[in-house]
């Protein structure tokens, strides 16, 4: 039998999953998958200069991930984030919570 990360189940059947796009932003909203208590939504940006094709067809997007729940309990969450095989140069990690009572946490 698995265990940890090797457990998880990584097909998602996206009933309860939307994607959206207008360029150059698009977002994507996990609500309930993979667990019926958690929202997840991940939005992304891509580069766009006006007038310069060469730095806006750059290889490079910002990516942000909201995570919010319905539930009045503490919840642990954690987000993992791959992108295929790509290299991935640099990685700002900022974490800003919005809202603590999303988390169930005191204020």
């Amino acid at each position: 039998s698995a265990s940890g990360i090797g457990s998880w189940d990584w097909n998602l059947d996206g009933n309860s999953s939307t994607y959206h796009a207008l360029f150059p932003r698009a977002w994507t909203v996990y609500d309930g998958e993979p667990d019926p208590d958690l929202k997840i939504v991940c939005r992304q940006i891509s580069p766009f200069i006006p007038h310069n094709y060469k730095e806006s067809s750059y290889p490079a997007a910002v990516f942000t991930f909201t995570l919010s729940t319905i539930q009045e309990r503490w919840l642990r969450m954690s987000l993992y984030f791959f992108h295929g095989r790509t290299l991935l140069v640099g990685i700002l990690v900022y974490l800003d919570i919005i809202s603590t009572r999303n988390f169930g946490m005191l204020e």
